[in-house]
């Protein structure tokens, strides 16, 4: 009877607490196929960030002294590289996509997809995308991350390096 409570007891604790322990280790090891892939873009690019942000399956550094930054999107997948010299910019743009829905007898706007579009000197703007819904569901601030990334990287633009002055 004992042995039998106790077999019982040990299947029990184990089908609750083995998923709870493969999904941890599934998460560390994707967390760790992500980090690799940033630090393998970084060192192929040469790359000093000084500034960066790492969220969802994106992430987004800069490098102050080369003046360019990196865009990651980092699906299972692919791993969508964009490496921007900010010397060949001339500004940026918010982009946003909203959808009107009814909820609870109220009209709301659903934040569908928003991206920043970088407008080139010489060549065609890139679009580089904080949230899509298709690919995420929920929000994560993004809103406030573009503007802060919009705000840090014309802040760059208008820095402009101290050199010496004729008398």
């Amino acid at each position: 009877m004992d042995i039998s409570l106790i077999i019982v007891d040990l299947i029990v604790m184990v089908s609750v607490f083995l998923p709870y322990f493969l999904f941890i280790s599934e998460g560390k090891r994707e967390r760790k196929r992500k980090s690799a892939k940033i630090k393998q873009a970084i060192g192929n690019n040469s790359l000093n960030i000084t500034q960066a942000e790492n969220w969802g399956n994106t992430y987004i550094g800069l490098d102050t002294n080369q003046k360019k930054f990196l865009f990651l999107k980092i699906t299972a997948s692919e791993c969508l590289e964009q490496l921007v010299d900010l010397n060949t910019l001339n500004g940026f743009q918010i982009i946003e996509k909203r959808k009107g829905i009814k909820r609870k007898g109220k009209k709301e706007l659903l934040l569908e997809r928003l991206d920043l579009e970088v407008l080139l000197k010489n060549s065609e703007p890139i679009l580089m995308n904080f949230y899509d819904i298709d690919q995420m569901l929920q929000e994560d601030f993004e809103l406030q991350r573009i503007q802060k990334w919009k705000a840090i990287l014309i802040g760059q633009l208008s820095a402009k390096p101290f050199g010496k002055k004729a008398a």
